[in-house]
């Protein structure tokens, strides 16, 4: 199950807490990770052979509100890969912004992918639980 960051916790409590404006983006950017991210640390972002973020709405459409965790309605699905990735895919997360941008939540995948030339990264509808804990 997915965990929010340090960045995440911090912005909603000074929301909740202090009334601080809590911007969020139109849309969630979905990356995958080479070497998991976590609370306070950034982890290695998938490069090269194609791969991009994936933009997914930030809407009851994508993410059904109600009880925690939250789970992605609709299938994630990446740029097929124009050569291997260099490493197994082994997180997932989710920015702010299409590069760069603020790290939100991640998640550990349950067993690592290895994507090949021609294979198409995907998280099925479901697969990504996301919670603030």
């Amino acid at each position: 199950m997915a965990s929010a960051t340090d960045f995440a916790e911090a912005a909603i409590a000074e929301h909740v807490l202090s009334g601080e404006a809590l911007t969020l983006p139109a849309a969630w950017h979905v990356a995958l990770f080479t070497v998991a991210p976590g609370e306070s640390s950034s982890g290695t972002e998938v490069t090269g052979s194609g791969y991009a973020r994936v933009a997914v709405t930030r809407n009851t459409t994508n993410f059904p509100d109600g009880v925690m965790p939250v789970v992605n309605a609709a299938a994630v699905t990446f740029p097929t890969a124009t050569s291997d990735y260099s490493a197994d895919v082994v997180a997932v997360g989710l920015f702010d912004a299409s590069s760069g941008g603020n790290l939100w939540f991640y998640d550990a995948l349950a067993s690592a992918k290895t994507i090949e030339d021609g294979d198409t990264p995907e998280i099925a509808a479901g697969d990504l639980s996301l919670n603030v804990d």
